[in-house]
């Protein structure tokens, strides 16, 4: 419950206290009427007035003000009543405190001074009926008793005011420090915007410019160079969204989004991002998927990934030998279903000490200077709230030397039930598996792969052989033809003639590591590691029961020839990588530093697609988006429109597709992002 609302509880429960008191008074009223014989006609009217009173409170018509002005013109009647007759004169005083210290609570001085000046008016219409009278005689006792109910009913009064005075200054100063605190967390956002700009602009210079030399180099050595360098400025990338993310949820400024996406698109994009580094002696990743997750999710795909990035490189960190299992499954619900993220990996562990530390913030296990992880100690603590901001929750389990489990599960809509993978042809599949076991130091990584092997297999209802040894594999395959034979490279490269021969009679593929490739002659496939499910049922779908069809390791190439391209940015650099990056697609690119530059082209020529960069001078992106939409217009044309920005703060996305753009691309470019939009949009 923030402050609004709980003020508004408070006002409607001071109302209720007022109420009674009208009520109470009222019954007091009746009582004396018809005890002192007071006038019959003017009770029924207050008592029509308390009814009204309660009718208003309990239907909550009108404002909560307009409602406290009603209750005190009917209490302050009621008061009123009391006080014009003369045998009320010693009751007025009593009554009008009750009713000042009441009204403290509801914070409006006009009202009670309202109130003290009815109270006046009755206390100097009793003095001037008492003085009338003949029969009353003011004694030192009469005298004393006045002077007492009057300081009684000032120094009520008094306090009344006073506390109310003190709370209307303690609402000024708060709602002072509230604005401050919106101004200060408006310019931390503002400040960590430019921040991402700054940050972002010339990161993207380095690793567009890398991934440019790295095409157009045949130098091997400058290629390799050239991808450390692409390597650090995407690891920098990754440090900069994690300062971001940490700030917005410390700020409480996080924005959570729902998009539509696929599982698997989420789940390439994140197992591509783990091979940027370049690491050397990585851990076997082994990536399980249910196969009946539904296709087609509703929730914010970059957070989940961002979570499943975080766990993966967390548990990659920390096994420093072996092998990390990372299963995503589902649990049905009346939403929906919880999407299921488990990362097991066999490395150091931590002790419980460490795991509530981890739970209690930010938290590195090797914090020392001399430490060989990099990082800023940000990820689980960011796991940790991007999770609870999604209404899911984080379980870790783990024991030193042991291993660590992190259990992840969000909530999410389901667009599309349909299974996420699933086997064409599957009657005609006949597999078989080659693994010698003896090769795994740790017998929890062979496990890891058999698990993955045996949900595929029996999710789809496929057969499968499992061998141990080259004999038994080459006994097998002389006594039974099979469709697939699934090695791995150290296997392969054993006996790599047998299994290029094989080749040409059954589909060979051999799970490998990065950088392996078969023999030239061949026509192995090859699946390079991390080894998931979708890789696997991706193969097995390229089965032709009619004939086998050729099958590379690598995806046709994305051709754009004949697209025409406009790209917008201020900084030249960024104009010269974007230019770089987009003509290896075909396209036919040219390119402005200025909104009124673009409205100039436009006007002149008539582009399929623009990238628009978000923060332009004099004229931003917004702005001139639109006005080319209305050139566009005018010319009875129409292009796409790509926002391009260095704005990885919560609500980007959403800013400019509620503005009009057709897609939004983040800085610095990630190649697998950019082809999804090109392929979507084009």
């Amino acid at each position: 419950m923030n402050q609004e609302q709980y003020e508004i509880e408070r006002l409607r429960s001071v109302h209720l206290n007022i109420l009674v008191v009208i009520t109470l008074s009222m019954i007091g009223m009746w009582v004396e009427t018809f005890l002192l014989d007071w006038e019959y006609w003017m009770p029924p009217f207050l008592t029509l007035g308390t009814v009204m009173a309660w009718y208003i409170h309990i239907k909550q018509r009108y404002s909560l003000r307009a409602r406290l002005y009603f209750y005190a013109f009917v209490m302050w009647a009621i008061v009123v009543y009391h006080g014009v007759h003369s045998t009320s004169y010693f009751d007025l005083a009593p009554v009008a405190a009750i009713e000042f210290a009441m009204l403290a609570q509801a914070d409006e001085r006009r009202i009670l001074r309202i109130g003290l000046a009815l109270f006046g008016f009755c206390f100097i219409w009793d003095t001037y009926q008492a003085i009338m009278d003949p029969t009353f005689v003011f004694t030192p006792l009469i005298i004393s008793r006045i002077v007492l109910h009057l300081c009684v009913s000032s120094f009520t009064y008094g306090i009344a005011d006073d506390i109310i005075r003190k709370r209307m200054d303690d609402r000024a100063s708060d709602e002072k420090q509230i604005t401050e605190q919106t101004l200060m967390r408006k310019r931390t956002e503002d400040f960590m915007a430019n921040i991402s700009h700054e940050l972002r602009t010339p990161i993207n210079v380095v690793t567009g410019l890398s991934s440019v030399l790295i095409d157009k180099t045949p130098d091997e050595a400058v290629k390799d160079d050239a991808r450390h360098i692409m390597s650090a400025g995407l690891r920098l990338t990754q440090q900069v969204d994690d300062i971001l993310d940490y700030h917005e949820l410390e700020s409480g400024a996080l924005t959570i989004t729902k998009e539509t996406f696929m599982i698997s698109s989420m789940l390439n994009d994140c197992l591509t991002s783990l091979n940027v580094y370049e690491r050397t002696g990585l851990p076997q990743i082994i990536v399980d998927v249910d196969a009946n997750i539904p296709e087609m999710l509703l929730g914010d795909q970059r957070r989940i990934k961002k979570v499943l990035q975080h766990v993966i490189d967390n548990a990659i960190k920390f096994t420093p030998a072996g092998g990390i299992y990372v299963n995503l499954y589902q649990v049905k619900r009346e939403y929906g279903i919880n999407l299921c993220l488990e990362v097991e990996d066999t490395g150091i562990g931590m002790t419980s000490k460490t795991l509530e530390r981890i739970r209690e913030g930010v938290y590195q296990v090797d914090s020392s200077r001399t430490k060989e992880q990099a990082g800023f100690g940000l990820g689980l603590r960011i796991v940790y709230g991007l999770v609870h901001a999604m209404n899911g929750f984080v379980r870790i389990t783990s024991e030193p030397e042991k291993g660590t489990t992190i259990h992840i599960s969000i909530p999410l809509e389901v667009v599309n039930p349909k299974r996420c993978m699933s086997v064409r042809n599957a009657e005609f599949l006949d597999m078989i598996f080659y693994q010698n076991p003896s090769k795994f130091n740790i017998p929890k990584v062979r496990d890891y792969y058999f698990r993955l092997i045996q949900h595929v297999i029996t999710a789809q209802n496929l057969t499968l052989q499992r061998v141990s040894t080259f004999e038994d594999l080459d006994q097998m395959l002389k006594d039974h033809q099979f469709t697939h034979l699934f090695t791995a490279d150290e296997e392969y490269s054993e006996h790599p003639f047998f299994y290029d021969d094989l080749s040409r009679e059954i589909r060979v593929v051999v799970i490998a590591r990065q950088g392996f490739t078969a023999s030239p002659d061949s026509r192995v496939s090859v699946i390079h590691k991390p080894l998931h499910a979708f890789s696997l049922i991706e193969i097995l779908n390229e089965y032709d029961p009619s004939g086998m069809s050729s099958l590379t390791d690598n995806a046709k190439a994305l051709s754009l020839d004949g697209i025409k391209a406009l790209v917008v940015d201020d900084e030249r650099m960024n104009l010269v990588v974007a230019k770089g990056i987009f003509t290896r697609y075909g396209m036919d690119v040219e390119v402005a530093n200025s909104g009124a530059k673009a409205m100039e082209m436009v006007r002149q020529t008539h582009y399929d697609i623009i990238f628009m960069y978000h923060m332009l001078p004099e004229m931003d992106g917004v702005e001139a988006y639109h006005r080319i939409r209305n050139i566009l217009k005018e010319q009875d044309e129409n292009s796409l429109f790509v926002a391009l920005t260095a704005n990885a703060l919560s609500g980007a996305r959403e800013m400019f597709i509620k503005e009009g753009f057709d897609a939004f691309l983040s800085k610095p470019v990630v190649t697998q992002e950019l082809e999804r939009i090109l392929k979507t949009l084009l």
